[in-house]
């Protein structure tokens, strides 16, 4: 099995929107994955399979997730731009009584 260390780094890389390092953490979790395929019996290679792909399926969700929320962010922001900028062009009179 790969060891605990590299899937928690990935975990909080991913949940971290640190991509960069989440390639590069994929890369280590390849090598442990295929080294422990290698000595494996087929039970233990079932076990893995199911292990890799629950990760990989969390880690994707996860990716999607973050990407969707910062989409909406920058959408918010543009629209609340377009009102603050059309604010910003009213002139006011004061008038001195």
């Amino acid at each position: 099995m790969p060891s605990e260390p590299v899937v928690n780094e990935l975990r909080f890389a991913v949940a971290a929107g640190r991509y960069a390092d989440v390639e590069k953490l994929l890369d280590r979790y390849k090598l442990e994955v295929e080294a422990a395929w290698q000595g494996a019996s087929p039970e233990e290679r079932q076990t893995l399979a199911v292990e890799v792909m629950k990760l990989l399926r969390w880690a994707q969700r996860t990716m999607l997730a973050s990407r969707s929320h910062a989409q909406l962010r920058r959408a918010d922001a543009s629209r609340r731009m377009a009102y603050t900028s059309s604010a910003d062009k009213r002139s006011t009179v004061s008038i001195d009584g």
